[in-house]
């Protein structure tokens, strides 16, 4: 990602608590985090209650139903494509969501730290 998000639309897929989803905020960007459980969005909005982070927060599931049509220059995914029940329909959304020069930048994790009794 580069070091300055200014004027970019960021979507962070399964934004959990919303640390990336401030940090993209922090470097300028309006950055949108999503998440299916309404705890996570819970804790990533009350990490925000003592000052506006510039970051936003919704429910949503991996079809991104409450995002318009190519709306948005990034899609972060860290550390949730690797648990979606239906990539290929994740991945669909996300390539609707992104304007037609958009990117898609994410992690998972290796298979060797989810193998049974790694650790």
């Amino acid at each position: 990602m580069p070091e300055k998000l200014a004027s970019q639309r960021v979507l962070d897929l399964g934004c959990g608590e919303g640390i990336i989803t401030r940090a993209l905020a922090a470097r300028g960007a309006w950055a949108l985090g999503i998440d299916l459980f309404p705890r996570m969005i819970e804790q990533a909005q009350a990490a925000t209650k003592d000052g506006p982070s510039g970051a936003h927060y919704t429910v949503d599931g991996c079809t991104l139903a409450t995002v318009a049509t190519r709306s948005v220059d990034w899609v972060t995914a860290g550390l949730s494509l690797n648990n979606v029940p239906d990539l290929s329909a994740a991945l669909t959304a996300v390539r609707r969501v992104l304007v037609p020069s958009g990117r898609l930048a994410f992690t998972i994790p290796h298979p060797c730290f989810e193998a049974p009794h790694a650790t």
